[in-house]
């Protein structure tokens, strides 16, 4: 069992300024992203406080004072959180990692979980690691701050998969956003080189994966994108993923992509 806590040295109450807060989110250790969606909030906050070029020791504007108080205050809960650690078991007679990727105006990110069928016919799914980003200030488009998610999440695959490459697993990633599973089966050379650099990438990391398209409701990487509370964290399926996982395969989400016009969307993004 994961378990997290959170004890600042400095007080509430002292002067709430960029170096402070810097030295308290730096605090924040969750190597494999157990808590990402908690973390980003932090991450966000940052590169807002970045962006007012303040000086290091100088009071920050009150709304985002208010904000990292709270922030402060949601973080001191954080212990309640308790997360089963990742224990595949002997009896697995399937085995399949699946992946899933989602992006805000303000954050992308993406989360692997590992999915069991037992010999009995039993389905587990745990998760297993995230990843997270805050979106870059130079502006971008939704569907390529989408596309930065789906390449994220290529990028964490080939970190973790080579762990079970004896065991023959199924590899499933997922996307809400259709203009990036149509650019995925795009040859890079025809989009413009933002888009064509990272579709290039994730194909050559993902080529023996399947990329499927999933609702933004059944999402479980949209907690990530958009941040979250601790409570809401473990109301959520963040930890045991979407509820379709839990079923045959034939009951997933159906992978029907509509028809986009190319023209429009490369000359959009």
């Amino acid at each position: 069992m994961f378990l997290f806590e959170f004890k600042p040295k400095r007080k509430t109450a002292d002067t709430v300024c960029k170096r402070t807060i810097l030295s308290l989110a730096s605090s924040l250790f969750d190597p494999l992203g157990l808590i990402s969606p908690i973390i980003i909030r932090a991450k966000v906050l940052l590169q807002e406080i970045w962006l007012l070029k303040l000086n290091w020791d100088e009071s920050v504007p009150q709304n985002i004072c208010s904000t990292w108080l709270d922030l402060l205050q949601e973080l001191s809960t954080i212990s309640s959180l308790k997360i089963p650690r990742f224990c595949p078991g002997m009896r697995a007679a399937s085995f399949q990692i699946h992946g899933f990727c989602d992006s805000s105006i303000r954050a992308y990110g993406c989360c692997i979980y590992f999915r069991f069928k037992d010999d009995t016919g039993k389905v587990s799914v745990q998760l297993l690691t995230s990843k997270s980003r805050v979106a870059p200030t130079k502006k971008r488009t939704l569907p390529q701050l989408e596309l930065c998610g789906a390449h994220l999440l290529a990028q964490l695959l080939a970190k973790v998969r080579g762990i079970w490459q004896g065991n023959n697993a199924t590899i499933v990633l997922w996307s809400d956003s259709q203009i990036v599973l149509h650019w995925l089966n795009q040859h890079s050379a025809t989009l413009s080189t933002f888009i064509g650099n990272r579709v290039s990438n994730i194909q050559e990391l993902t080529a023996d994966c399947s990329w499927r398209h999933v609702l933004s409701g059944q999402n479980p990487a949209d907690i990530i994108s958009r941040g979250s509370i601790v409570d809401e964290l473990s109301k959520s399926n963040w930890l045991q993923g979407p509820s379709f996982l839990y079923k045959d395969d034939d009951k997933w989400p159906k992978n029907v992509l509509t028809d986009i016009d190319f023209n429009e969307v490369n000359y959009s993004c």
